[in-house]
């Protein structure tokens, strides 16, 4: 079938808009007034978009042929996948988002397939593939190329003239826009993000050296969460009975601390560096091992820094070990005792990197003994479930949670001539439908931003009854890489007492 360049275009252009722009659309009816000049903007916006996919497609089939072909394809399929995510999981398509994409394992990037996802991809991106592998494309010459660019962006000129008093507008509202005008969303936030990840990851800069106090046995074991908000913690005054164990413990210190980011990157880079900074510093395991501290790093999760020491273990190595074909968190703990009990070194680090409570399969994420509330939500696609169930999930990871600190500390406490310490913070909260949001993603202090993904919980215990603890009770994740050199006995190099949660200020 012969079709023209300019008509492929329009046509792919009119399809691409009218649907995988659905969430862009309501956002814009949702963020302007309903009268004249609120017609203008969302007219003015649709325009745009048409005329910018328009020009982008009549580019691409015009002037590259089969390249050309196989780009749009990519971008369909592509933009199929992303409405499925938009729709479904109603997720912000930035840079941080596609950092998660680029960096999530098979395993984890599996449970968030539905029975829909298949559809998406089938029906709004390899069909019209199909279709437009089908189109003989006939090009158009030069001067016909010139007028239909010309025309395109002439016009595109005369809308934003037009609009030129909405500009406050667009500007207040363009991160949004940006995570929804699919391909853009995602081709451009890549970019970004890799371009963010090139700066990250240059060698990270020493820390001044630090010296210890003494040579006291010492452990820390830094435990950190994933997705855990503070709001569902019963030690923060959740009303259901999520802290059965650690709400018996008169021993436990409660600090209120807002994640650094809603994604996991950012959030365990704040964690385990000592401050904000654009410069990537040493990060506390690696500082600590350079300081002469036994280090164990266990992770079931991804998207820390690079960690720089000898024992650092995936749950799939410690299962591999072990012999066990799957396993809960409970494997990162295990043995934890032993390690610090056996080690030959006057300090310890231990970090527990966790995945408990990271969606959409909550329920996947804990055993079925531990499945205290129900009915519990028993699909990723958590939108169709009702509010009782999806809490009801997400509230028995909080009980497991519970189990596994529990059971941490009554192990610790059984060593002897070892003052030892548990430090408990997740990397970020979670959305679970509060304003039509799930999950978690949004950008700090943005308008969309939500406090049950900032708000996190950071809870203290040691076995020194005469540990003195700070006062205020409001801090920062930054606190964790302080406290641990302050409890371990370090002074000086980088270590700031006014961020230890061990010093009464």
């Amino acid at each position: 079938m012969k079709v023209k360049a300019t008509l492929a275009a329009a046509v792919t252009s009119l399809f691409m808009l009218s649907l995988f722009h659905f969430p862009f659309f309501r956002t814009i009816l949702e963020n302007v007034s309903p009268d004249a000049g609120g017609a203008l903007i969302f007219v003015s916006m649709v325009l745009i978009m048409f005329l910018l996919n328009n020009l982008i497609c009549f580019i691409l089939l015009n002037w590259l042929g089969k390249p050309g072909k196989a780009i749009l394809s990519f971008f369909l399929i592509g933009n199929s996948i992303g409405l499925y995510f938009e729709n479904v999981f109603h997720a912000m398509i930035d840079d941080r988002m596609m950092g998660n994409v680029l960096n999530t394992t098979f395993s984890e990037a599996g449970s968030f397939y539905t029975h829909w996802f298949p559809v998406y991809v089938l029906v709004l991106g390899v069909a019209p593939t199909v279709l437009l592998w089908m189109c003989q494309i006939q090009r158009v010459d030069w001067k016909k190329s010139l007028a239909e660019l010309g025309g395109s962006l002439c016009l595109i000129g005369g809308i934003v003239a037009a609009n030129s008093g909405n500009v406050l507008w667009i500007d207040r509202n363009v991160p949004v826009f940006g995570s929804q005008l699919l391909p853009w969303s995602y081709v451009i936030n890549t970019f970004r993000y890799l371009g963010r990840q090139k700066k990250a990851n240059v060698k990270e800069i020493a820390l001044p050296d630090a010296q210890l106090r003494d040579s006291s046995k010492a452990a820390v074991v830094l435990v950190i969460g994933e997705s855990a908000r503070r709001e569902n913690f019963q030690l923060y005054g959740y009303g259901k009975p999520t802290n059965p164990l650690l709400s018996k413990r008169g021993d436990l210190q409660l600090y209120r601390a807002d994640a650094a980011a809603a994604n996991t990157i950012d959030a365990v880079r704040a964690i385990v560096t000592r401050q904000d900074e654009a410069d990537l510093h040493e990060i506390l395991p690696n500082y600590m091992y350079r300081s002469g501290v036994d280090v164990l790093w266990r992770t079931s999760n991804w998207g820390e820094p690079p960690v720089h020491i000898d024992n650092y273990f995936t749950i799939q190595q410690l299962m591999e070990e072990r012999g066990e074909s799957e396993g809960f968190d409970s494997v990162l703990f295990d043995g934890v005792e032993d390690f610090i009990a056996g080690s030959s070194r006057d300090k310890v680090l231990v970090v527990l990197h966790c995945y408990t409570s990271h969606g959409p399969s909550y329920y996947s994420n804990y055993p079925a003994e531990f499945e205290v509330f129900a009915p519990a939500c028993q699909t990723v696609d958590i939108t169709k479930s009702t509010r009782e169930e999806l809490l009801n999930a997400y509230d028995n990871t909080i009980v497991y949670t519970d189990y596994l600190l529990d059971r941490l500390i009554s192990r610790l406490e059984t060593l002897e001539g070892c003052r030892s310490a548990v430090i408990f913070l997740s990397d970020h909260g979670e959305s679970l439908g509060e304003n039509g949001s799930y999950m978690h993603g949004t950008g700090l202090g943005s308008k969309e931003s939500k406090p049950q993904e900032y708000e996190v919980p950071f809870i203290v215990w040691t076995n020194d009854s005469g540990q003195l603890f700070r006062a205020d009770k409001d801090i920062n994740q930054h606190f964790v890489f302080h406290s641990v050199m302050d409890f371990l006995g370090f002074e000086g190099g980088a270590f700031d007492p006014s961020m230890s949660v061990f010093r009464q200020q």
